[in-house]
Formats: C-alpha cells, sequence, structure tokens
C-alpha cells in the first residue's frame, strides 16, 4: 500500500466535503483523524513495548476508574450523519475495564424537543440536566475517556435509566417474544 497515495486521496474527498459547503465539520474529520492516530501512536510504540511486546496483551488504565451510571466525557469522533459525534459526556451502561457500552448525551436548549420514544432526560448531581440518546448506544475503547473532564455522577435513578434503554432497546422483542423464541 502506498500511504502517501491513499492520505493523498483521503485529503481530496475531504477537499471535495469543505467545497460542497454542505458539511460542517471538515475541519472535525481532520482534528480527528489526527488524534485517533495520536492514540494509536502511543498504544503500540509506546505501552506495547513497556507491557511486553504483545499488543493482545497490553492494556490501557484509566488514571480514574470509571464506574456504571455515571457520565463520562468520550471523544466519539466523527461517524456518519446521524451519530452523534466529536466530545460528548455520555452515559457508561457498563463496564468491561477496556471498553465501555455507553449512551451520548446532549444538552437541554430552549426549543429542545424530546421524542420520548427513544430519548430520555435526566439529572446529574450538579443539577444540569441533559438527553439521552439511547438511539445512539455503542461500545467505545476507554482510550476515547477524556480523563480531563470530570466524571459527573447522576440524580435520576439508575433502575429507571435502565428500564427505559431495555424498553427501547427490546420493546419489539419482548412484545413478540414468542415469535422470536424467547419464551
Amino acid at each position: 500500500m502506498n500511504i502517501h497515495k491513499e492520505m493523498w486521496q483521503a485529503a481530496q474527498l475531504i477537499e471535495k466535503l469543505k467545497e460542497g459547503g454542505r458539511y460542517p465539520g471538515v475541519e472535525g474529520i481532520v482534528y480527528g483523524l489526527k488524534d485517533q492516530l495520536s492514540q494509536l501512536d502511543f498504544f503500540y510504540n509506546n505501552l506495547v513495548p513497556k507491557q511486553g511486546g504483545d499488543a493482545s496483551k497490553t492494556f490501557y488504565r484509566l488514571r480514574n476508574p470509571i464506574n456504571e451510571h455515571q457520565l463520562v466525557y468520550i471523544n466519539l469522533n466523527r461517524g456518519y450523519p446521524k451519530e452523534t459525534f466529536d466530545g460528548h459526556y455520555c452515559y457508561v451502561v457498563k463496564n468491561f475495564n477496556d471498553s465501555l457500552i455507553v449512551i451520548p448525551v446532549t444538552s437541554v436548549k430552549p426549543k429542545t424537543y424530546l421524542n420520548e420514544e427513544y430519548e430520555m432526560e435526566i439529572e446529574s448531581t450538579d443539577g444540569t440536566s441533559c438527553i439521552l440518546q439511547i438511539a445512539n448506544i455503542r461500545s467505545v475503547d476507554v482510550m476515547r475517556v477524556v480523563q480531563e473532564k470530570t466524571y459527573k455522577e447522576l440524580k435520576t435513578d439508575k433502575n429507571t435509566i435502565m428500564e427505559k434503554i431495555i424498553s427501547v432497546i427490546f420493546k419489539k422483542v419482548l412484545t413478540n417474544k414468542f415469535k422470536c423464541g424467547i419464551m
């Protein structure tokens, strides 16, 4: 593979996006790619040699442990048009040590429309309200955690949040449980 040729072609596509004027995040793509490459360089050229040379046995550890039912700031990078992207606080559903299942949250604005079918308003202990974007649930590597941002505890009850997540994700499965072979 000719890395320079491939990157040149990628740069041309980024320029085309910029010239089109409809995609507002061209700079974000470039910064996100550079950040990801920097993180990969750190992992493979720093951590792997220090931890014995086998990437499959190398682990990135956070300074502060993450608990489930917290809001943690995650660099989601750029994705497809309808995905939540860049840096966002995310609700930690499950911590698997090296990866997390998270749901991004967005801020509540004066004219925010809450789609109760897929979203839920939650509150942190500092009094900040935000919208849990359940349709954007995903698994992320812990290297995406921005450790300079504080973790936030939640005032909203964990069971209330989990019931909403389960009802959104498994709604059709549970209502059609016999058809799906669950019961």
